[in-house]
């Protein structure tokens, strides 16, 4: 599997990458495996990670500030990738000359910070740095094309931060020999560009227009004489996975059509394909402050050493922008009409998926996933353990919070009225919180409520209901093999015994009901989310290796599954979207099939990063949990093409850089519960 980082990648080139990368997996494979994507975000703008549209759920969205050397060196630890697409910048002339030194410290010094950590932590990984047709300037008049070979001529900041910057590359590549090739992409354009850019503004002026009823606009241009050389983004993305496989380490590659319109020519070419008459009003407040006249390129040297070959023409190009701005104008706020980048609210008719529990350890990563998706979210939750988690949410239009308690069936009702799908998490979970509760109240909330949301949103018309289970069912194997789906389910605490009545009841009615119920039977989570749990084996156990150096072990020898929350959260986008046939009335163990361990393998592995930890261990029998299974997760890969990608040693290291790092700390409710029996 190909590990693949992304800077910028909720940006409008970046995303179109992504969807370049999920729609090449899902050909080359069939089943998501072929990539693990890891994509950055700028921690100022995070509702841009809430709204990325795109259905690869195998992404992995990281907050990061390429100025913060500290924290690029962890992350590119942490995801070790062998191809790196370097576009994360600010990449407008005119900020650039209203932000000059952000510009210089976010284009040069994120640079350089990049390629120091990929020098040190990763020094065989491929890189693309993305420079700008900028660098060349206007070659004092000439109307000839550029060629790779052509003298910079620096004509505004960003153009000087981008001629650093291949500098930079040059050099890392010749002196420390770290593979990186060097792009210069040409204007570019397509759907999903917001209207800071010059034909996406034009779109969106006609677009509005269109949706005001409106017989003639006024449409607002700056320089219109100007030519310039554009291609389509879903050509530049191809062109950028082709050079990160092909280019040469230290060449640079231009990356455009070979052809210049002028400006109006293209104008005209949109405007015809509008329903209202456009009148041009030239404002030259939109001039820039040094336009370059005249900007194409020769592409013979990317053609020759890739095979690359433009497919949009232009006229393309801008009809799909402009009816992406046509889909787009009708439900924008007002800010985002205006130029504002602001979360796009999902389209009317768009599912609207109910998470019970969605304030919970696997809810709250799973809100923001549904978000970034487009998809509604309601979600219900009596907040037990406070709201925190999802007040990151709280203002998306896409999102609505209803504290409620699912054994309260009036309650419940009112909120399921527009679900598409549930996802029912809400619990009473593990052996010792459903001991504390008492046998009555433990069935009470983990079957009754089960019973009565699944009636409730049968009757209000959802298609789905994922209902979180556990692999506590199995209990013991009795001839020590992996357990599967089929094997026979020996609960060993109360809580796997209110787990296994919900499951049969729902799987009861799969036949006859119109909601089609899918059960996942998870393996123990780790790793941190908005509402991390630390009564779980590693959470715990890596928590107090680094807050006490002591970890007293029960039953080391006793095996266990395990699989990391975000892989879970990935599992219930599947279930959600899969075929119905493939999902109705299904039982699926949702775990890593290199992730069965002891307690003492799990100890010998968080030794590694906390050597100093002192163990002890004892075999204690007691009235609880006392489960000894190793799992086979085959069937849900097999038929519902999902794998975990985290691996037990990655989570551990993710746990420990965050608990270093101040990142995660103790549970809100102040307690750790003792969980070395049970695990769930």
């Amino acid at each position: 599997m190909k590990k693949i980082l992304v800077t910028g990648a909720t940006g409008f080139v970046g995303r179109h990458l992504v969807e370049y990368f999920r729609r090449t997996d899902g050909r080359a494979s069939g089943r998501g495996a072929g990539f693990r994507l890891f994509g950055t975000c700028f921690p100022e703008h995070p509702e841009h990670c809430l709204e990325m549209r795109t259905d690869s759920p195998f992404l992995e969205l990281v907050h990061l500030d390429l100025r913060d050397a500290e924290a690029v060196e962890r992350l590119v630890k942490l995801t070790a990738p062998d191809w790196v697409f370097h576009l994360a910048a600010i990449s407008q002339v005119r900020v650039s000359w209203e932000m000059r030194r952000e510009t210089f410290d976010a284009n040069l010094l994120g640079t350089l910070n990049l390629f120091e950590a990929l020098r040190r932590r990763a020094p065989k990984a491929r890189v693309l740095f993305i420079s700008s047709s900028d660098v060349y300037g206007g070659l004092r008049g000439s109307r000839r094309a550029h060629r790779e070979e052509d003298r910079p001529e620096v004509v505004n900041p960003y153009a000087f931060t981008k001629v650093g910057g291949e500098l930079l590359a040059e050099f890392y590549a010749s002196i420390e020999k770290l593979p990186v090739v060097i792009a210069r992409p040409f204007p570019h354009t397509g759907p999903g560009q917001t209207a800071d850019f010059v034909f996406a503004d034009w779109a969106r002026q006609i677009a509005a227009a269109e949706a005001s009823k409106e017989k003639e606009t006024i449409l607002r241009v700056g320089n219109l004489s100007i030519r310039r050389d554009y291609s389509d983004v879903r050509d530049v993305v191809r062109a950028y996975a082709l050079l990160i496989k092909k280019g040469r380490p230290g060449a640079i590659f231009n990356v455009c059509s070979g052809k210049a319109p002028a400006l109006g020519e293209a104008l005209r070419k949109l405007a015809a394909l509008s329903s209202v008459k456009v009148r041009v009003e030239i404002d030259r407040t939109r001039f820039r402050k040094t336009d370059i006249p005249y900007l194409t390129g020769t592409n013979a040297k990317l053609r020759h050493e890739t095979g690359w070959a433009p497919r949009y023409a232009l006229e393309r190009t801008l009809e799909d922008l402009l009816n992406d701005w046509r889909a787009r104008i009708g439900r924008e706020p007002a800010e985002a009409k205006a130029g504002v980048h602001v979360p796009t609210p999902a389209a009317p008719g768009r599912p609207t998926v109910v998470v019970t529990g969605g304030a919970g350890y696997i809810g709250s990563l799973l809100v923001g996933e549904l978000l970034r998706l487009g998809r509604r979210v309601v979600v219900l939750d009596k907040l037990l353990f406070g709201g925190e988690s999802l007040l990151a949410y709280l203002s998306h239009p896409n999102f609505s919070f209803h504290k409620v308690d699912v054994c309260d069936e009036a309650a419940v009702a009112p909120h399921l009225g527009e679900a598409e799908a549930v996802v029912h998490l809400a619990a009473i979970v593990g052996y010792p919180a459903c001991a504390k509760a008492g046998k009555e109240a433990s069935f009470a909330c983990n079957l009754e409520a089960a019973r009565t949301v699944f009636e409730l949103a049968e009757a209000a018309g959802a298609r789905r209901f994922v209902f979180s289970s556990t692999y506590s069912n199995y209990g013991i194997a009795a001839d020590g093999e992996p357990v599967t789906e089929d094997s026979p389910l020996f609960p060993q605490s109360v809580y796997a015994e209110t787990k296994i009545a919900a499951e049969r009841y729902l799987l009861d009615r799969a036949a006859r009901s119109s909601c089609a119920p899918v059960v996942y039977r998870f393996a123990t989570l780790f790793g941190p989310s908005p509402r991390t749990r630390f009564d779980l084996i590693i959470n715990q156990f890596v928590w107090e290796a680094l807050t006490t150096g002591r970890l007293l072990v029960y039953q080391p020898r006793f095996k266990r599954s395990f699989v990391h929350v975000r892989d879970v959260v990935r599992a219930v986008l599947v279930a959600l979207d899969a075929p119905e046939a493939k999902v109705r009335g299904r039982v699926f163990n949702v775990g890593l099939n290199d992730g069965n361990f002891t307690k003492e393998a799990v100890v010998g592995l968080i030794r590694k990063y906390v050597p100093e930890v002192e163990v002890e261990t004892k075999d204690l029998s007691f009235d609880g949990d006392m489960r000894d299974v190793a799992v086979s997760f085959d069937r849900i890969e097999r038929e519902l093409g999902w794998t975990a990608r985290i691996s037990v040693e990655e989570g551990i290291r993710e746990l420990v850089e965050a608990v270093r790092s101040g990142l995660l700390v103790k549970a809100p409710n102040g307690g750790l519960l003792s969980v070395n029996a049970s695990g769930d």
